[in-house]
């Protein structure tokens, strides 16, 4: 077939078109296995797991942010492994198999401190009312006007006078606290908990992703692939990662709040999501020890299987 191409175009033209194809291949391969590798990652236990605790009773829209965020720092924290292993080694020889055994150690650790850090914070999400019901904490600048605050002491009673003034002040349509306190100050306020619990999702993705054992196991995949396909694999692999973790989050945020409207309390809901976490990440630890965790991390066999696949082809 080489000799047939030469004979007819020449050899610089038959040397475009054999190159040409490998770098066409390799892009389609790169975005059709950062597909899949994303769309795993984002259903992981690990990931759903963490998720389920980070995105517990909060809106849908903090939640996609929460996700993405987290989804974002896994995917990096796996790229930053990948790209450090290929620069050394030629001088270093990594253990697959230690790696993928502390590794795994690491991940179960982060889960139950994630799960932990948020039953011990409890009061920092959650709004205990004068009735004893919990609702999921509003942000600062809008608390005083669609919660009811805890039971405080009782105001002295006031002289007439200045009782038509305290009733002008409270039947004014701005409240007076509000007009002294500048904007800046409100938004401030109100994202300090939600960029709290932002910054956790992403530090906490990129360290599953950093002891994530299909580093090892992809890198060897990924090295086989033209720049073009690198690339290719790495931008489909972070968005399709993203946006799976947002997505996720973001229905476990409806579900917690569909559960609140129903049989299950804001409370328990929360509560439900930390134990969640906290087990799995006990249970991690322990199939680890002994061996069995692949029982349990589907997605990482799954992901295995298709490298497998994608290597004999």
């Amino acid at each position: 077939m080489t000799r047939v191409e030469l004979s007819i175009a020449g050899p610089q033209a038959t040397f475009s078109v054999l190159r040409a194809a490998p770098v066409y291949v390799d892009m389609i391969t790169g975005c059709s296995s950062g597909l899949i590798f994303g769309i795993l990652h984002a259903i992981g236990p690990q990931n759903l797991g963490t998720l389920m605790t980070l995105s517990s009773m909060t809106t849908k829209g903090k939640a996609f942010i929460v996700g993405a965020a987290c989804g974002l720092g896994h995917s990096f924290g796996m790229i930053v492994v990948a790209i450090a292993i290929l620069a050394v080694q030629s001088m270093v020889t990594v253990s697959t198999e230690a790696w993928e055994y502390y590794g795994n150690y690491l991940i179960g650790v982060s889960m139950i401190l994630c799960a932990l850090n948020f039953m011990m914070r409890e009061t920092t999400y959650l709004l205990q009312h004068e009735d004893g019901s919990y609702t999921a904490q509003p942000c600062a600048c809008h608390g005083s006007h669609h919660t009811t605050p805890l039971q405080g002491p009782k105001e002295p009673r006031l002289t007439s006078a200045c009782a038509s003034e305290e009733q002008k002040a409270r039947h004014s349509p701005v409240p007076e606290q509000h007009d002294r306190t500048p904007h800046h100050e409100h938004v401030d306020v109100a994202q300090l908990s939600w960029d709290d619990r932002n910054a956790r999702g992403a530090c906490i993705g990129m360290l599953q992703g950093t002891c994530c054992p299909l580093v090892m196991v992809g890198v060897g995949f990924v090295a086989t692939l033209h720049v073009a396909g690198i690339v290719a694999f790495i931008i489909t692999f972070m968005a399709v990662t993203a946006l799976g973790t947002a997505f996720c989050a973001m229905l476990w945020a409806w579900a917690t709040h569909a559960g609140n409207r129903g049989c299950l309390s804001t409370k328990a809901a929360y509560r439900t999501s930390c134990c969640f976490t906290l087990s799995l990440g006990m249970l991690w630890v322990i199939a680890n020890y002994y061996d069995i965790l692949d029982e349990l991390n589907y997605a990482e066999a799954a992901e295995r299987a298709n490298l497998y696949s994608l290597k004999h082809e």
